[in-house]
């Protein structure tokens, strides 16, 4: 049980971390096709920062998710036996 736990959980961080890197390639590939008007475009440490921002927040959310799944799990064994 504990081993599907786990493999559940790493399924999920790595999903999440595609998601992530598939939307930060997206992002800097708009970024070389803007066009050159003078509009603000965002640098590559700008872009690094708000993925990294964003995998932060993903990975806090996934952690405390899994810490109350945990808790769920452990009381309803408590109350099976």
């Amino acid at each position: 049980m504990a081993r599907r736990m786990a493999f559940n959980f790493i399924g999920v961080a790595l999903a999440g971390f595609w998601l992530v890197a598939w939307a930060g390639t997206g992002h800097a590939a708009e970024k070389k096709k803007a066009p050159q008007d003078g509009r603000a475009v965002m640098s590559e440490a700008e872009i690094q920062s708000q993925v990294m921002a964003f995998a932060d927040r993903f990975l806090s959310i996934v952690v405390a998710a899994y810490s109350a799944y945990r808790v769920i799990v452990s009381r309803a064994r408590v109350v099976g036996r």
